[in-house]
C-alpha cells in the first residue's frame, strides 16, 4: 500500500488519465509536480474500456509501468470500468472532489462531414466546474479512442464464430421462405434477418461478426426474395434504399447487443473481484498468524488472477516460501539464485520487481515489509486491471498484518506492564516483610551482645528462638522466591527419578516448621510402596509449603492428615487440616503470587504470599494437578496428584 507523499494543505485534488500512450509518463510527471505545487493529492485514474482486452503486449507493459511510476510518486491508483470516458471522468471527478484533471491530447484532427467531438472537448463540456489542463500529446496510441483496439485488432471473425453464424443465416433464410409462402410481407422477413444479426451478437464472440452476418443478411434478401430472385439484382427502384436501411439496423442492433455483452462481462467481472475480496476480508478477519494471512492472501490471488502466485515469509531471517496454484497449492521449497535476489531487493526497498517471468510485490504498511508476493507472469504479463486487484488484497493482507502486529505490541506492552507490576508488588512487600525479621534478628543480636550477662537461661534462650524462627523464615522466602524464579523464566531443570512417596513424605516432614510440635500430623497411605516419577527435591519443597501454611493458619493442638491414594495412573495427595478454612472467594486467588488471605493467625503475621504460587508452579510441571476444597466438618484440603512410575517387570 502506498502512501500519498504530499500533505494535505488545500483544497485541492488532482486527477491524471492513465493510458498505454508514449507520451503519458509526461502527463504523471506533469500532474505530479502540480500535485507539490498545490501541496494536495494525487490521484491516477484508469478507465478499462470494452476494447482493453484486444491490448497488444507492448501497451499493456508500458500502461503497467505508467501506473508503477504515478504509485512511485505518491498517486492513489484507481480503476473504473465502462466505454463512454468522458462522462466517467467527470462523473468520477464530481463525487471524489477533484478540482483540476490532467489529460492529454492526442488526435486534433477536424472532420470535414459529420463532425465528432474528441474526448477533450466532452470532457471540458461535461466538468464546467473543474480546471482541466491539456498536455499536448501528438502520439496516435490515444486508448481512449472508443474503438480503437477493435478496428485494428481480430477484424476476421474467430473460427468458432464462422459455423454458428452460417447456422443461423440459413435458419433465418429458411423462416424468411416459410413466411414468403404463407403471404407475409418483405418487412416481416427484414425484421427477421435484424433477429439473427442480434443472434449472431449475441452467440459470437468477435464484434466483426455482426457487421459480417448483417451484410451477408442484405445479400440473401436480395438474393431470395427480391426480384429476379436468384440474383443480385433488383427491379424495384426503392430496394437499395431499403437494402442500406436493413444494413444499417442490422449493424446498429448488432453493434448494440456485442456492447451490452461486453458490459455484463465487465458486471461479471466486477461482481466475482467483489464477491473475492470480501471473502478475503472474512478470512482475514478470522486469522491472526501472520503466516497464515500470508498464505490467505497468495491462494485469493491466485483463484482471482488464475495465475501461479508465490508466497515468501520471513521469520527470523529465515524464508517460508510456498507456490499456490489455481486449482491446487504445494509447498515450494526453493528460489534460483536470481529469484532470491530479486526477493531480498523488494524486502530492502519496498518496491516492486519483475525477474524474468515473475512480478515480486511487496506486503508492506508504511515502511515495514511483512512478506513478498511472486506472481508468475509466463507468456502473459498482467494488466492493469489484474494490478488493480492485487494491490486492493496486498493493502488488505498489509492492514490485517499490521492490525496483529500491533495487536501483539499490545499484549507484549501488557504483559511488561504486569511484569513491571509484579516486580514493584515485590519489591514493596520485600521491602515492607523482611524489615520486621531482621529488625528482630537485630535486635536480638544487640541485646545478646550488650546484655548476655544480665539475660537470664531462659530469657536468652527465648532470644535464641526468636533469632532461629526468623532467619528460618527469611531462609524459606529466599528458596521460594528463587524458585518461583526459576519457573517464570524457564530456567529450572527437572530431575525425574522413580521414587517411594512414602520416602519422600518423611524426608518433607523433616524439614517442616518447628511449631509442628503444637500440632498433630498424621499420615494415611493406601500403599507404602507406592512408586512416582518426581523430582523429589521440588516435591518435598511443595509438601512442606503446604503443611507449613496449614501450621501457620491454624490454631495450636489442631489436627493434619496427610492422605495417599493410588488412582488409575496417578496419586493423589491430600494435605487436610481442621482450621477455621478458607471463603470461597479467597479459593479463586489463592495460588496467585503475592497473594496472603485477609488475616493471619501466627503471631509474627508474616507472608509473602509465594508459598502456594510455588507449589502451583511444581505441580503443573509434573503434569499434575493441585486445587483447594473444604474439608469436613471444617478446614481446608490441599489436592494435589502425582505421576505414578511404570514399573517393568523382566524387561517387560
Amino acid at each position: 500500500m502506498q502512501e500519498n507523499r504530499y500533505k494535505t494543505t488545500s483544497q485541492e485534488h488532482i486527477l491524471v488519465c492513465l493510458s498505454s500512450s508514449f507520451t503519458n509518463e509526461k502527463l504523471i510527471y506533469s500532474s505530479s509536480a502540480l500535485a507539490k505545487a498545490f501541496h494536495c493529492p494525487l490521484t491516477a485514474l484508469y478507465i478499462q474500456t470494452s476494447s482493453a482486452s484486444h491490448m497488444k503486449e507492448d501497451d499493456v507493459k508500458r500502461l503497467s509501468a505508467h501506473t508503477a511510476l504515478a504509485k512511485s510518486l505518491g498517486a492513489e491508483i484507481v480503476q473504473i470500468q465502462g466505454d463512454d470516458v468522458p462522462v466517467l471522468i467527470s462523473e468520477y471527478a464530481r463525487a471524489s472532489r477533484v478540482t483540476k484533471i490532467v489529460i492529454g491530447r492526442s488526435d486534433n484532427h477536424k472532420r470535414m462531414f459529420f463532425p465528432k467531438q474528441t474526448v477533450t472537448d466532452r470532457l471540458i463540456e461535461l466538468s464546467k466546474n473543474i480546471d482541466i489542463y491539456i498536455i499536448p500529446d501528438q502520439s496516435n496510441l490515444d486508448m481512449y479512442r472508443k474503438g480503437n483496439y477493435v478496428m485494428h485488432q481480430d477484424i476476421m471473425p474467430k473460427s468458432s464464430d464462422i459455423l454458428p453464424m452460417g447456422l443461423i443465416l440459413l435458419l433465418v433464410t429458411g423462416i424468411g421462405i416459410c413466411f414468403q409462402h404463407l403471404g407475409f410481407t418483405d418487412s416481416n422477413i427484414i425484421t427477421l434477418y435484424i433477429l439473427g444479426v442480434l443472434l449472431t451478437a449475441l452467440i459470437c464472440t468477435n464484434y466483426t461478426s455482426c457487421i459480417i452476418s448483417s451484410v451477408l443478411s442484405v445479400i440473401a434478401f436480395n438474393y431470395f426474395f427480391t426480384e429476379p430472385v436468384m440474383t443480385l439484382h433488383a427491379y424495384a427502384p426503392g430496394y437499395p434504399v431499403t437494402f442500406l436501411i436493413m444494413l444499417i439496423a442490422g449493424i446498429i442492433t448488432g453493434s448494440s447487443a456485442s456492447k451490452l455483452k461486453q458490459d455484463a462481462r465487465l458486471l461479471a467481472s466486477d461482481a466475482y473481484r467483489t464477491k473475492v475480496l470480501f471473502d478475503t476480508d472474512k478470512l482475514l478477519e478470522n486469522t491472526d498468524d501472520p503466516k497464515q494471512i500470508i498464505l490467505l492472501c497468495a491462494q485469493q490471488l491466485s483463484r482471482l488472477l488464475n495465475r501461479k502466485v508465490l508466497a515468501i515469509s520471513k521469520d527470523d531471517d529465515h524464508e517460508h516460501i510456498h507456490m499456490y496454484y489455481p486449482d491446487r497449492t504445494f509447498a515450494y521449497e526453493q528460489l534460483s539464485k536470481e529469484d532470491e535476489e530479486a526477493v531480498q531487493w523488494v524486502f530492502e526497498n519496498h518496491k516492486q520487481k519483475t525477474n524474468r517471468d515473475t512480478l515480486y510485490l511487496s506486503i508492506r504498511m508504511n515502511e515495514i515489509v511483512y512478506g513478498v508476493i511472486g506472481i508468475i507472469q509466463e507468456d502473459t504479463p498482467i494488466n492493469p486491471h489484474e494490478s488493480s486487484i492485487a494491490l486492493s488484497i496486498l493493502g488488505e493482507c498489509a492492514l490485517a498484518l499490521d492490525n496483529e502486529r500491533i495487536k501483539r505490541e499490545k499484549e507484549q506492552a501488557a504483559l511488561v506492564a504486569k511484569n513491571e507490576q509484579l516486580r514493584s508488588n515485590l519489591l514493596r512487600t520485600i521491602s515492607h516483610d523482611l524489615r520486621t525479621p531482621l529488625t528482630s534478628i537485630s535486635g536480638g543480636a544487640s541485646i545478646l551482645m550488650d546484655s548476655y550477662q544480665e539475660l537470664d537461661d531462659a530469657a536468652r534462650k527465648q532470644i535464641f528462638s526468636d533469632i532461629y524462627d526468623d532467619s528460618e523464615w527469611l531462609k524459606q522466602v529466599v528458596e521460594n522466591l528463587l524458585s518461583i524464579t526459576r519457573f517464570d523464566e524457564g530456567r529450572i531443570q527437572l530431575n525425574f527419578s522413580d521414587q517411594l512417596l512414602d520416602d519422600v513424605m518423611s524426608e518433607a516432614l523433616k524439614h517442616i516448621d518447628r511449631k509442628s510440635q503444637e500440632h498433630h500430623i498424621e499420615k494415611q497411605m493406601d500403599d507404602e510402596f507406592m512408586l512416582v516419577y518426581i523430582d523429589a527435591r521440588l516435591i518435598i519443597q511443595v509438601i512442606v509449603n503446604i503443611i507449613n501454611n496449614a501450621i501457620k493458619y491454624t490454631e495450636a493442638g489442631s489436627t493434619i492428615l496427610i492422605r495417599v491414594k493410588k488412582l488409575e495412573h496417578v496419586a493423589q495427595v491430600d494435605i487436610i487440616d481442621n482450621g477455621p478454612g478458607i471463603k470461597d472467594v479467597n479459593k479463586e486467588h489463592i495460588f496467585e503470587m503475592f497473594y496472603t488471605g485477609e488475616k493471619q493467625n501466627d503471631s509474627t503475621g508474616r507472608s509473602l504470599g509465594l508459598g502456594l504460587a510455588l507449589c502451583k508452579s511444581i505441580i503443573e510441571a509434573h503434569h499434575g494437578e493441585i486445587g483447594i476444597y473444604d474439608a469436613e466438618p471444617h478446614g481446608c484440603d490441599f489436592r494435589f496428584t502425582l505421576p505414578l512410575s511404570e514399573v517393568k517387570i523382566n524387561g517387560e
